[in-house]
């Protein structure tokens, strides 16, 4: 009987195991301290770290630069976002967002998230809401679903082998900062990029039923009593 709780229970760890390598923890900013090798792009000044405010906590920010030839600026991912991050297919981007500005709003197509990858090809994300005056949270799937498009918001739909080959090898990812017609200040808090959930179910069953197959094999060759 005893070694057919260890075989249980060995069957439950495997199971487990497995969750947490197809699942690594997540990569995260949250600003507590600083501006945790995060930056700007493309024209923006004034960019700061603050130490409360955001959400929750410290935040970074900047201003849109209107002398800037470029029309639409991002904040910078650090080197930790970065890479390979082939277990990011299928999860999720976060971050939070709040802007301020007495433009009116942008009605031009932009990418509100991209991702580089260091063969050439860039992904755009230009689904979501415009962040408001009070922070708002943002959750995007790193998926082929047809929000991602090559190139530009514009551009052909990002399949699955474009998606992969660019987060095998991740040169760039940036958050857009530039929503507004004219000048605009804008924050971001709580990046955090999340892999892939866990094993399909269809596998974690495969190993639950043979779990339970060896155990009943043990249990059967277990000699009976007289």
């Amino acid at each position: 009987m005893k070694l057919a709780r260890w075989l249980v229970l060995g069957a439950c760890a495997f199971v487990a195991g497995a969750a947490v390598a197809d699942n690594p923890p997540a990569v995260a900013t949250g600003f507590a301290t600083d501006a945790q090798g995060w930056g700007v792009e493309n024209g923006a000044l004034s960019f700061a770290w603050t130490a409360r405010g955001g959400d929750p906590g410290g935040y970074i920010s900047a201003n849109d630069d209107p002398n800037a030839s470029s029309a639409l600026w991002f904040f910078a991912a650090p080197a930790r976002f970065l890479g390979n991050k082939p277990v990011a297919y299928g999860g999720t981007l976060a971050f939070s967002l709040e802007s301020l500005s007495d433009s009116p709003r942008s009605t031009t197509p932009r990418a509100n998230v991209q991702l580089l990858g260091n063969n050439g090809v860039l992904l755009a994300f230009g689904g979501g809401d415009f962040p408001g005056t009070d922070w708002t949270r943002y959750s995007v799937k790193l998926i082929a679903d047809g929000a991602w498009t090559i190139g530009s918001v514009g551009g052909p739909a990002a399949t699955e082998a474009d998606f992969r080959s660019v987060l095998g090898d991740l040169l760039a990812l940036r958050i857009t900062g530039d929503y507004y017609t004219g000048v605009e200040k804008t924050s971001l808090d709580s990046v955090v990029l999340v892999a892939a959930a866990v094993p399909e179910p269809g596998t974690v069953l495969m190993w639950l039923a043979g779990g339970v197959a060896l155990l009943g094999i043990v249990r059967r060759s277990r000699p009976r009593e007289a």
